[in-house]
């Protein structure tokens, strides 16, 4: 009699573990509770999301600097010349005049050299002196022509069309003679740093 008593309550005990047992294995299953720190450390996701945006930042800002030169390649360009000139009168050790006219291969040689150049815009109310080598690319964009112009080392404006206006304008190049800015009269042209008018020398030898 007291073994039956011992043995019901060994089944009754088994069975108050299997409910147990299973009610824990249906609120896992169902993900009423876990296991798993819901603390998740995330600095190093977010230090992973400021480099890349760090690196893309410099990336944009790579393309900025030099994507004048890709939109004026990616013009139909029309026809491109350089112009040298010499004067005794002026200095120079020969009189030379002399316009060659270049392929596209030569036009895209030319500006990768001015790539990685950086621009200064620089306001003036007046330019003098002769122009002694001059890059004139003739391009057209949307139907209308314009000239894209390259003498004494600086991007004439003027003559160029809007969008490519912009992109100089939106890079927000450092500013050179910003006094003459409000003045009458006043303009402005792009200096390019560290112009050597020797890589045109190949044209004219």
């Amino acid at each position: 009699m007291e073994n039956q008593k011992n043995n019901k309550g060994v089944i009754a005990l088994l069975i108050v573990i299997i409910v147990i047992l299973s009610v824990l294995c249906v609120l896992f299953a169902t993900g009423t509770i876990t296991l798993k720190s819901n603390d998740v450390d995330n600095s190093g996701t977010n230090e992973n999301i400021n480099d890349n945006n760090q690196t893309n930042e410099e990336n944009n800002d790579e393309e900025k600097e030099s994507n004048w030169v890709d939109y004026l390649l990616s013009r139909h360009i029309l026809d491109a010349k350089v112009s040298r000139i010499r004067s005794k009168d002026l200095g120079d050790t020969e009189d030379f005049s002399k316009t060659e006219t270049i392929t596209m291969d030569e036009v895209n040689e030319i500006l990768s050299n001015f790539k990685n150049s950086k621009l200064t815009k620089t306001w003036s109310q007046g330019r003098g002196g002769p122009d002694k080598d001059h890059l004139t690319i003739a391009y057209e964009n949307n139907d209308q022509k314009y000239e894209f112009e390259i003498y004494y080392g600086t991007i004439v404006v003027d003559k160029l069309d809007d969008e490519l206006k912009n992109i100089l304008e939106q890079n927000k190049y450092d500013e050179k003679n910003a006094e003459y800015k409000n003045m009458e009269g006043s303009f402005y042209f792009y200096s390019i740093d560290n112009y050597n008018e020797t890589i045109f020398d190949k044209y004219f030898n």
